[in-house]
């Protein structure tokens, strides 16, 4: 959604390998889309959106009949065609949330299909106690938004119940957002204890 994207590719040559002069600028999209479209040869033409598009959003592309080859003969008619960008979703997080003790120096990692709006994500975000009283922490994003990592400020208390939410209202830079909840539920590791010994309590040592 926020890269380059292959948006027209002809079957003849269209552009000339050195034209003189603009080359014709083919496509249109609706609703208007900002960005700078160019020919990577005699055939293919790309369009790199200048921010990214919003989720969940339909385009239409058209083509003009205009559009002529190097021999001069133009499209039959206008090609047009629609497509619909992907919604903002979770993708991974880490740690799971499958019962296993929580260490408790353990971090949040949180991971979405798209580029995503710094600002609404850690205003969705929190790390809870079993009170629903925050655990504070500080945030750290990769470089292209898709992916942060939420470390506590102190280490978590023993065998105790937490959550880590994101509310629904976490979004894309283009305001679409998750639209449902993701609530992770973990449990933190308890105090040191001996689980066991060998021999047992009572027990007999056979090898001397």
């Amino acid at each position: 959604r926020d890269e380059l994207f292959r948006i027209l590719e002809t079957r003849r040559p269209v552009v000339a390998l050195q034209a003189d002069g603009a080359p014709p600028a083919p496509l249109t999209l609706e609703p208007a889309v900002e960005g700078k479209g160019e020919w990577l040869d005699t055939g293919i033409f790309v369009f790199r959106p200048t921010r990214p598009l919003p989720g969940g959003q339909r385009l239409t592309a058209t083509v003009a009949a205009e559009l002529k080859d190097l021999t001069g003969a133009p499209l039959d008619q206008p090609f047009t065609w629609s497509f619909t960008t992907a919604m903002p979703r979770v993708a991974e997080a880490e740690p799971a949330s499958d019962g296993r003790a929580l260490p408790l120096d353990a971090t949040v990692r949180i991971a979405f299909n798209q580029s995503m709006d710094r600002a609404s994500v850690e205003r969705a975000f929190a790390l809870v106690n079993a009170s629903g009283a925050m655990v504070d922490g500080a945030f750290a994003w990769n470089e292209t938004s898709t992916e942060f990592t939420y470390t506590p400020s102190r280490r978590l208390d023993y065998d105790t119940a937490y959550e880590a939410r994101l509310a629904a209202s976490a979004s894309a830079p283009g305001g679409s957002s998750l639209g449902s909840p993701l609530i992770l539920a973990y449990r933190s590791a308890g105090r040191p204890a001996i689980v066991s010994s060998k021999p047992s309590d009572g027990g007999q040592k056979d090898n001397w």
